[in-house]
């Protein structure tokens, strides 16, 4: 089992939320973490689950968020408009500024 720190659920005086994540979960990529999480979710908004279940839900949903958050928390960030403007000048034939053909 893996141990994930889920700052954002403690508060100030509680400090952060230790979340115990699963071998099985620990060795999940992203999307198939995610789409169970998010079966989990409906599944308990439905209301047509059982109290016991629905607690077992409700840890192995914590789990998968945390190990979700963790893939999150380790992805590079792209800058969005480095991206367009390298599309725009590929576009252009290389040109800067994306003004290739104008008289």
């Amino acid at each position: 089992m893996t141990d994930a720190d889920d700052t954002g659920a403690g508060t100030a005086d509680e400090g952060p939320t230790i979340v115990i994540i699963p071998d099985d979960i620990a060795v999940m990529g992203f999307e198939q973490a995610r789409d169970e999480l998010t079966a989990i979710v409906a599944q308990m908004e439905s209301g047509a689950v059982p109290l016991e279940d629905a607690l077992a839900l409700w840890e192995r949903g914590e789990a998968l968020a945390a190990h979700c958050q963790r893939w999150l928390d380790a992805a590079t960030p792209v800058d969005v408009d480095e991206e367009v403007d390298e599309e725009v000048d590929e576009e252009a034939g290389g040109e800067a500024g994306g003004e290739a053909g104008i008289a």
